[in-house]
């Protein structure tokens, strides 16, 4: 660290020191020298103490929680560093190495206090300063709380059809199950294919594919209940999950789904219309079943529905 005068340096115009009376400053900061340090020194290291503020006249310095990922943000001329540990005389949560060779004023922590003391516009400054840091901090822990949301909700939802996914159904369709056996209550469960639907794909290709796979998630999600759960299985299978709900009950939605989406006239282009069907398997909860039991029980309705003729609902009753 090499150490030279201050001379010529005119600190009102830093922030830190705005508007501040320049004979106060003068008289205060009279002994204080200005140091040029290398590339790759810690002006603060976490976990350790600080005692001090550093007022960088020129350089950049890297801001690390840790040192072995990326830095956090750079500070650049004109801003201050340590400030926090100084003031709270706690630890240091984070490292602070200089990106080039820089130019720094050391203010120690009994000069902070004279100058609080003697000069109101320097404690507002410095508040200042700090308020805005925290303000910037609490918007990136608010933009690092909205990417994990949207992260999170990637990882259950279908991009294509915004229904639950496949991830979703196997952590929750045991957990909605078991309650539903500790209450007693009736569960039933629907594997949903679209009849012919790589025809779909063949004669009028993959976009209206996905528009056809897009409407027919609308349309299970507008005939759902509020208790029901619709998911994307993989491909042109979709399932509904339906708590509370018995075989009688169970097969007059399942009578819905397939009713409505066989009348629904599908616009696919202006003055292009098709029309789809689906093939529904039904399974419901006895008493000893498990999530896997039941989506095997509904594919193998499915399976049957769609081997004797499609666009109808079978329900397994362990006599396949």
């Amino acid at each position: 660290m090499k150490k030279i005068t201050m001379e010529a340096i005119d600190l009102t115009a830093f922030d830190l020191f705005k508007n501040v009376p320049l004979e106060l400053i003068n008289e205060i900061m009279s002994e204080h020298s200005v140091y040029t340090i290398p590339a790759g020194q810690h002006l603060v290291k976490r976990d350790f103490k600080n005692s001090a503020l550093y007022l960088l006249l020129e350089g950049e310095v890297e801001i690390y929680l840790d040192e072995k990922d990326k830095p956090l943000k750079i500070i650049s001329a004109g801003d201050i560093i340590g400030e926090i540990s100084m003031l709270d005389q706690q630890s240091a949560t984070a490292s602070a190495i200089s990106l080039c060779e820089c130019r720094i004023i050391i203010i120690n922590e009994e000069l902070i206090w004279e100058l609080v003391e003697k000069s109101h516009l320097f404690t507002i400054n410095l508040l200042h300063i700090i308020t805005n840091r925290f303000r910037g901090v609490n918007s990136q822990v608010i933009s690092s709380i909205q990417k994990q949301r949207l992260f999170e909700h990637k990882a259950i939802v279908d991009d294509l059809t915004k229904l639950y996914n496949r991830g979703w159904l196997n952590e929750n369709f045991p957990l909605l199950l078991e309650r539903c056996k500790k209450d007693m209550y009736p569960f039933s469960y629907f594997m949903i294919d679209i009849d012919h639907f790589k025809k779909i794909n063949d004669t009028y290709g993959h976009q209206v594919g996905d528009f056809v796979l897009q409407l027919t998630g609308e349309i299970l999600n507008n005939l759902s209940r509020a208790m029901d759960y619709v998911v994307r299985y993989g491909g042109e299978e979709m399932a509904m999950l339906l708590p509370n709900t018995n075989v009688e009950d169970a097969l007059g939605i399942a009578e819905r789904v397939r009713h409505t989406i066989e009348k629904k006239v599908i616009i696919y282009e202006p003055g292009k219309t098709l029309s789809i069907t689906v093939s529904i398997g039904v399974s419901t909860l006895t008493r000893f079943e498990t999530s896997a039991d039941l989506i095997k029980s509904a594919d193998e309705a499915l399976y049957y529905a769609k081997v004797h003729g499609r666009n109808q609902i079978k329900f397994n009753d362990g006599k396949l």
